[in-house]
């Protein structure tokens, strides 16, 4: 029996780690129902993290989303709010399994 896939969206968010609370609050006011959060190091166009136990960190956070849910939180990271933070975002369709959850 195979199971039946449905497409979502995956968006991923790179962000300083002090935006956490305040991209996550966003997120879920956005219809995110749920969230993945990992501590992260490397280089853009912002300061290079290289030392996992340095004072400035950056995160990772992932979201199974509808497409709709991750044009708003796309947007959101575009937006003139957060132009002088370090923050990036990318969004690609993904197939899952139990797509009610999303």
């Amino acid at each position: 029996m195979t199971a039946e896939l449905k497409t979502i969206c995956r968006v991923t968010v790179y962000a300083d780690a002090t935006l956490e609370a305040v991209l996550l609050s966003q997120f879920l006011a956005m219809g995110s129902t749920g969230y993945t959060v990992l501590a992260c190091r490397g280089k853009g166009e912002h300061d290079t993290v290289a030392d996992p136990f340095a004072t400035v960190t950056r995160i990772r956070i992932e979201l199974l989303v509808q497409p709709d849910v991750g044009e708003k939180i796309l947007a959101y990271v575009d937006s003139p709010a957060l132009k002088s933070h370090p923050v990036a975002a990318c969004m690609e369709s993904v197939q899952v399994v139990a797509s009610e959850r999303y």
